[in-house]
């Protein structure tokens, strides 16, 4: 999983990271960071998630997704580095 988690009773979910409306590639998130990035992406309006969106509406709701999934991929990142070396 994206976020390093590895309990195999934890919810997966397949989350259409630019939205269903806009393309069909999925990737698979533990429910909280599936929740995570939906919540930063609901803070759009419908209207700029909807397919007829915008070109611009469609590049701010990429920005906020793409955004908030490296934050959660980044912390990933980092804390694996730091335990390398028992820094966390």
């Amino acid at each position: 999983m994206q976020c390093g988690e590895d309990d195999p009773s934890v919810l997966k979910e397949e989350h259409h990271l630019f939205g269903r409306a806009n393309a069909s590639e999925t990737i698979l998130l533990c429910h909280n960071c599936h929740d995570k990035i939906t919540h930063v992406q609901n803070k759009l309006p419908p209207k700029a998630r909807s397919k007829g969106a915008k070109p611009e509406d469609k590049q701010a709701y990429e920005d906020v997704t793409t955004g908030r999934y490296l934050e959660i991929v980044g912390k990933r990142l980092q804390k694996r580095g730091l335990d390398k070396y028992g820094k966390s």
